[in-house]
């Protein structure tokens, strides 16, 4: 018997992949504070990347987000 939450879901799929976040991609650390605790505010989960590579790795490794903030400057 399985569990329904994984119904789908291969027993090697890492359960990172199926977490809801939202990734904050900006260098500056007062701008990633105040998005953190916006965010973590409404009890969703957050990553933070400093650099384009950093974000595109955890795109890689976490799946979608669901939502991206970015800093275009």
């Amino acid at each position: 018997m399985t569990d329904g939450s994984l119904a789908g879901r291969s027993a090697f799929t890492p359960v990172s992949r199926v977490l809801s976040y939202v990734l904050v991609a900006d260098t500056d650390s007062r701008r990633i504070d105040i998005c953190l605790e916006a965010i973590t505010s409404h009890g969703v989960g957050a990553l933070v990347a400093r650099t384009g590579e950093e974000a595109i790795g955890v795109l890689r490794d976490f799946g979608a987000p669901l939502l991206l903030i970015v800093d275009l400057l």
